[in-house]
């Protein structure tokens, strides 16, 4: 019988045609979960979209080994559009039979390649019959940016020494400001109730998106400790030795940044606040740990009930909750190596929190004002901590006692507890294994923020630690933290300790969003989980700019028996999901409820940024805990993960931080297009030509150039002199105004409340006058009105400030074109004018050094800047003038009568405050902008730039409009991740 066609084709000698599908491939975790997220720089996908002509390189090498031919790429989105989650098909045909050897080979040589040229580690090879698009680990769009960025740079700035010179300005910019934004954090706080589960919550998070041993080695492996600098070099000469100290863990680098005295030197400063983290047996944790993940998967498969360890915090209890938690905030950041840095309370904030038990429990103490729950849990958590932070025992803490202290000041803290107060400690990992330094840094964290069982001498150190704890930051490598995300763990609401209450309404004023936790819906979520976020400047900003906050109402009903699902719980799972657009509408009713709004008028944008989504994490861990290849889980189980409502709030996040921050992508595109872009030609390049020929001689450059130092020195030193001058006397004189006019309405208020201010611990100095604890706050009585204030202030600072640079703009371009024209008049050419060729060489370079002046992201002259200084200079002056003289009377009545008196000089003095943190500014960002104008031997940098841009401008008459090289860039700029 005669063969068909189709088989004789097969038989040929070109082999059989072959369709291959490539895929970022899912990788297992530290705790062996399938991650759910990649990063971009990792992922085939950008590759492919961001650098083809890498890829096709690599798939030419790979395919040449095993006879690949006439190769084809297609891409195929789940959408049908151009979209990032697609799969990669390679149409080809091979001159032998493709067996599962050859298949091995090749998908082993193209791993191989794309390991040795290229960030790729793991992709998916499957020979495939037909287009079938799998699904594909998730990727930050703020990630994909960012990478985008660093390449588009890296590809611009890959050219000669001359090139590099005329666009340093620019290029340092643009090299700064993708720096900063790195360093910049979306804050995400999660809000409940005591024994609601956040750390358990946390924990599954950080488990399933951990790196893996293998990452965790690969991107430590330039990783520099502190024992690992050689020499003994100052703090100013390792910040200078660049790529030693970027290699350096954030928690080292963060400390060394706030040094005051940058001669000091850095090892004999931090000898006695670095630890190794190295702590305890933690091999036979590790195994314990091992085994206690693995039954994680038997929840989705079996049913049975969990038993697991912490993956990292401490996971809370509701008895003792002083005993089982500290009351700080404990901020989650991504590290590649695992490092926390904790800070404790200098030992005056301790005696002021300590002298509140005085204010409640002595004989003539009066609280109207505050709940007599609070109270007693503050006398609770009080007597507690006088016994750990003092020498005198707990039981011994009573009314007569508490007699001797007349003020704060008369606390003392015991020996043991004066030795830490005050201190920073940084405890960071090796970088080699994972699990090592995870759980040691895991035991760490159980001392700091846990109660212990015994009262051995060992323990009982903790505890005073605990006691004192102010802040702890975690760096970790999972990838959920990845990309600028910054998860702010905080104490239950119903932990009625006013210091608590206070860390948890200092955080909620700062963050971008909140996870909400309840265990069905917010709309029976705790009366005080409602009431802080109600009283929160986190509710006031959303309002005002819903499209960069977000309010995340997350049901976590897992702990009820009612919701737990397995393998065959696919309909009840479905009919959970199917409910949630009736429980988003409750949930957004209940907001509008709170708010005193009307649900109908709730704006897009404010609906927009409200997500609503029952969260199933153990039901997430546990299926991506299943054995078996981690496509293949993914694939089978994809119906479930679509409704466990954690992939959905991953990327309700991206977003959010991708709108955040997307006018500083779209400024660095525009300055990278600048850059890429050639001058443009001009004119009378016969002027340009001549200037440039005059300036080939030394003696006239020599003359010429003096001329433009000195005229640019002058000015930079009457700029210095007007910035300054605006500073402290007309900005002062402005605020002075504002000030003088709002005393007279603070005395105002204070006589319509001061019947209703009836304890010293409203006038406790560590709570700023904010005590959250009593309805009537100082603060409020003294600047109701300041917000008017702020707005003023920013906008007379900001167009004088504008005024100023614009008019050293027109004189820097006035200063150029009159040498360049001097030169060429005085050689006779009279004719020549290069004013508006200076103007168009330098006009960029010259704006963006400008905004140096203004800043990028890291402490510049905006809005949110000048009303955090405006703020604490209040708290400053408040606490100075007021609270603390008035706290050290032991009379409620003498106490208010010393404030009263106080009222004036307080709020005047808030103007001193503010202009010497705007002073502070004006140094910080002056240095950041001279340094972007003049090189190390005071030559101006613009010069140089203009210099450069009128040779190219030359050497262009005639050239081609765009090189390949510049298309190239303009293609990698316009990339976005969604298209």
């Amino acid at each position: 019988m005669e063969p068909s066609p189709k088989k004789a084709k097969s038989d040929s000698s070109w082999g059989e045609n072959l369709l291959i599908r490539l895929s970022d491939a899912f990788v297992r975790t530290d705790g062996n979960a399938i991650c759910p997220i990649i990063k971009a720089e990792n992922s085939i996908r950008v590759l492919h979209k961001l650098q083809k002509q890498l890829f096709h390189e690599i798939l030419r090498e790979a395919g040449c080994g095993i006879g690949l031919k006439r190769i084809t790429i297609h891409w195929k989105s789940l959408t049908g559009h151009r979209m990032i989650n697609g799969n990669i098909f390679i149409k080809c045909e091979v001159s032998r039979k493709f067996t599962d050897e050859t298949k091995k080979k090749f998908s082993e040589e193209l791993t191989a390649v794309f390991r040795r040229k290229s960030k790729v580690k793991h992709i998916l090879v499957d020979i495939v019959r037909d287009m079938d698009v799998i699904p594909q680990p998730i990727i930050s769009e703020i990630d994909f940016d960012l990478y985008k960025l660093e390449l588009c740079y890296k590809e611009l700035t890959d050219s000669t020494e001359e090139e590099k010179d005329v666009f340093k300005i620019t290029t340092k910019s643009i090299k700064n400001t993708i720096e900063e934004l790195k360093e910049q954090y979306t804050k995400i706080a999660v809000l409940s109730q005591n024994g609601k589960g956040k750390s358990f919550f946390l924990n599954l998070l950080l488990l399933i998106t951990s790196d893996n041993e293998e990452e965790y080695a690969e991107n430590n492996k330039s990783l520099k400790l502190p024992q690992d600098i050689s020499g003994r070099p100052t703090f100013k000469e390792l910040m200078e030795m660049k790529e030693t100290f970027l290699h350096l863990p954030e928690v080292v680098r963060e400390f060394v940044r706030k040094q005051s005295n940058l001669k000091e030197d850095f090892k004999t400063a931090l000898k006695p606040i670095f630890h190794d983290l190295n702590i305890g047996n933690t091999r036979k944790d590790l195994q314990k740990s091992n085994k206690s993940f693995k039954s994680l998967s038997r929840y989705f498969t079996q049913g049975s009930r969990l038993s697991i360890e912490p993956y990292l915090l401490a996971q809370k209890g509701l008895e003792k909750s002083y005993e089982s938690t500290t009351k700080c905030i404990i901020h989650l950041r991504y590290g590649t190596v695992y490092q926390l840095k904790v800070e404790y309370f200098e030992a005056e904030e301790l005696q002021e929190q300590l002298f509140e038990l005085v204010s409640l429990l002595k004989k003539d103490a009066v609280t109207c004002g505050i709940n007599k729950a609070v109270k007693n849990k503050s006398c609770e958590c009080l007597k507690t901590r006088f016994g750990l932070l003092t020498d005198y025992a707990a039981s011994d803490i009573n009314e007569d006692f508490l007699c001797q202290f007349k003020t704060y000041e008369d606390i003392a803290l015991s020996e043991a507890v004066t030795t830490f107060v005050g201190l920073t400690e940084l405890y960071v990992g090796k970088g080699t294994e994972l699990a090592v330094d995870r759980l040691s840094m895991q035991a760490v964290l159980r001392h700091l923020t846990s109660g212990q069982d015994d009262n051995s001498s060992e323990n009982l150190a903790w505890k005073h630690r605990v006691a004192a704890v102010k802040e702890i930051i975690l760096y970790i490598p999972s990838k959920i933290l990845y990309g600028g995300k910054e998860i702010l763990e905080m104490p239950g609401t119903d932990d009625s300790d006013p210091l608590a209450m206070d860390f948890i309404q200092t955080a909620l004023n700062t963050v971008d969003a909140i996870f909400i936790m309840s265990d069905f819906a917010f709309k029976i979520a705790e009366r005080e989980v409602k009431e802080i976020l109600l009283k929160s400047d986190f509710v006031q900003a959303w309002k005002k700019d819903p499209e960069h906050y977000s309010l995340m109402f997350l049901a976590y009903p897992e702990k009820d028996t009612n919701f737990q699902f397995g393998e065959d719980s696919k309909d009840a799972i479905q009919t959970l999901y199917a409910s949630e657009v009736k429980k988003r509408s409750k949930e957004i009713e209940e907001l509008c409820k709170l708010l005193d709004m009307d649900k109908d008028k709730l704006s897009a944008p404010m609906d927009k940024s409200i997500f609503t989504s029952y969260v199933l994490p153990v039901l997430h861990t546990s299926i991506l805990m299943q054995e078996g290849t981690p496509h293949t889980v993914i694939a089978e189980n994809a119906d479930f993960l679509k409704y466990t409502g954690i992939d959905n709030m991953i990327n309700h996040l991206d977003n959010l931080i991708a709108a955040k921050q997307s006018e500083y992508i779209l400024k660095i595109e525009q300055n990278l297009k600048k850059l890429n872009r050639k001058p443009e030609m001009v004119s009378n390049t016969k002027g340009v030509e001549s200037a440039l020929n005059l300036l080939k001689r030394k003696e006239l450059k020599d003359l010429v150039e003096g001329t433009c130092c000195l005229a640019y020195d002058l000015m930079l030193a009457e700029l210095q002199r007007q910035l300054k001058t605006l500073y402290k006397n007309t900005l002062a004189t402005t605020v002075d105004s504002l000030l003088v006019s709002s005393v007279q309405d603070a005395k105002a208020r204070w006589e319509e409340k001061e019947n209703r201010i009836t304890s010293q611990g409203q006038f406790n100095p560590y709570f700023c006058g904010n005590h959250p604890a009593y309805q009537v706050r100082i603060a409020q009585v003294l600047f109701l009105d300041s917000e008017d204030h702020k707005n003023k202030i920013f906008t007379f600072l900001a167009a004088e400030i504008k005024r100023l640079l614009l008019q050293y703009k027109k004189n820097v371009f006035e200063v150029f074109s009159k040498q360049l024209n001097n030169l060429c008049s005085t050689n006779e050419l009279q004719d020549v004018d290069l004013s508006t060729v200076v103007k168009e060489a330098i006009k960029d370079p010259l704006t963006e050094a400008l905004n140096w002046y203004i800043g990028k992201q890291k402490m510049p002259f905006n809005k949110p800047m000048i009303v955090k200084y405006f703020n604490e200079s209040k708290k400053l002056s408040l606490k100075k003038y007021l609270l603390t003289p008035s706290y050290k009377i032991g009379d409620i009545d003498e106490t208010k009568h010393k404030a009263k008196q106080n009222i004036e000089k307080t709020i005047m003095n808030v103007r001193g405050y503010f202009i010497d943190h705007i002073l502070i500014l004006h140094e910080i960002r002056w240095k950041s902008f001279t340094s972007h104008l003049q090189t190390k031997k005071g030559v101006p940098k613009l010069w140089l730039v203009l210099i450069g841009q009128l040779k190219e401008m030359a050497k262009r008459a005639g050239a081609s409009a765009q090189s390949p090289k510049s298309s190239k860039v303009e293609a990698l700029i316009s990339a976005k991740l969604r298209k």
